[in-house]
């Protein structure tokens, strides 16, 4: 399990040191600090496995100030997010950084696990989908025209976008998840929308704003899932990267051929996925949203089941975005819920009978089912929420006590409503003095 923590850089105070779960949602106000705090996280994973493909690559970042530099550079962070007092504190499967902007001459101090780093380097699939992702449909030709000095989040945005929608052409479209029988697939470049109902496609210049925030990340996301045990393209020099790390582990190796072969084997595949989403709910209606994320939970959850058959020891997938949507909090709060419930029922906290518990665990498993929930298989400590404040600290929203994310900051208008009618009725109806 990965953590991380962030000072004094941008809208952060200080998070504290926060585990990174298989699912992990940042809530919060605008400017508060979310996408800041998910797009630093990525990028120190990002590092993490350039380092794990070839760990020459770590003292490229512990010099010049590097690791600042392309922090700064790709998430186009500026100057002015940063102090003296500014830092971060990575810890990841294998490797961890310690950086200060005002100490070390602002470079990073990375450090690699000595005792298994060999044996269980890896090679995770990452993308980031960033907000801007809209201008892909919205802006004709974008992947083509636009232009940047440096290969910074939204260029990449594009490149992997462009990557992924190559698996999907009109013999094999991508079913969407936020509207029933819509589809996207690609020709020559160009990104189609399949409605089935009508018989007809449309170019996604033209359809709807949501269909345009929506169909990258089912696309990405649909992507990086089958990815995930298939074979990592390599340059000559990371495969040489990976065969010297092999050989020169300073552990004794498997007598067995077979073993020292299939460990070489998954040194070449990817081993799992990391996703990373800014709103996913942009332009969406509640129903798609809850569509979609629902879409999002069933792919991680597949992702986990394909990680447990490839790898003795799984390296997990993990989903982090940022939220301002209530609905998606609640979408999250059903499948805590049945998790809770499972949990509870399987430790038998209510002291059923057996037959009892068995019945109320198969009646669960059938309520999911009836609404095609019955793949999503992740457990309470799966689950990470967040909520970065005003200040600039978070707060753990996973609610102890009760099944469920609490979500009460997220929802303070509701409270402002009920109060503001009830003066208003209270105005025009309220009894004479």
């Amino acid at each position: 399990m990965s953590t991380i923590q962030i000072q004094h850089i941008g809208a952060l105070k200080d998070t504290g040191e926060l585990p990174i779960k298989r699912v992990t949602l940042f809530l919060g106000p605008q400017g508060a600090g979310k996408s800041t705090l998910m797009k630093i996280l990525c990028y120190c994973r990002w590092v993490e496995k350039e380092i794990m493909k070839d760990l020459k690559n770590k003292d490229w970042y512990t010099h010049y100030k590097r690791f600042f530099k392309g922090l700064s550079e790709f998430h186009r962070l500026p100057q002015s997010f940063f102090s003296s007092d500014s830092s971060i504190v990575y810890k990841g499967d294998l490797v961890a950084i310690i950086w200060s902007l005002g100490k070390n001459k602002g470079n990073a101090k990375v450090s690699v696990s000595k005792s298994d780093f060999a044996r269980r380097r890896h090679n995770p699939k990452l993308a980031f989908i960033p907000a801007e992702r809209n201008l892909v449909s919205a802006v004709q030709n974008i992947d083509r025209n636009y232009r940047s000095n440096s290969r910074d989040v939204l260029f990449n945005f594009i490149l992997e976008l462009e990557e992924a929608k190559q698996a999907y052409t009109i013999d094999n479209k991508l079913a969407l998840s936020i509207m029933p029988g819509l589809s996207y697939y690609q020709s020559e470049g160009t990104n189609l929308i399949w409605h089935e109902e009508g018989q007809y496609v449309l170019n996604a210049f033209y359809v709807a704003s949501g269909i345009q925030s929506a169909f990258p990340v089912d696309v990405i996301s649909s992507y990086l899932h089958t990815q995930v045990g298939r074979l990592s393209p390599m340059s000559m020099s990371e495969l040489s990267a990976v065969l010297l790390g092999l050989l020169s582990t300073g552990e004794k190796l498997p007598d067995d051929i077979s073993d020292r072969l299939s460990r070489l084997e998954k040194s070449f595949l990817y081993s799992s996925m990391q996703l990373y989403i800014e709103e996913p709910e942009q332009n969406l209606f509640p129903e798609s949203q809850r569509r979609l994320m629902f879409r999002l939970l069933q792919i991680i959850s597949s992702v986990k089941e394909m990680e447990k058959k490839a790898w003795a020891e799984p390296y997990a997938s993990s989903l982090v975005f940022t939220t301002h949507s209530p609905y998606l909090l609640s979408v999250i709060n059903t499948q805590f819920a049945v998790a809770r419930a499972r949990l509870d029922l399987k430790e038998n906290s209510e002291g059923f009978s057996e037959k009892e518990q068995e019945r109320r665990l198969a009646e669960l498993d059938a309520l999911q089912q009836k609404h095609r929930l019955d793949d999503i298989n992740l457990t309470i400590d799966e689950y990470a929420a967040y909520f970065v404040e005003p200040g600039g600290t978070l707060k753990n929203l996973i609610d102890p006590e009760f099944p469920m994310v609490g979500g009460v900051e997220l929802d303070g208008v509701s409270d402002w409503v009920e109060d503001y009618t009830n003066e208003i009725y209270l105005i025009a109806y309220g009894s004479a003095d």
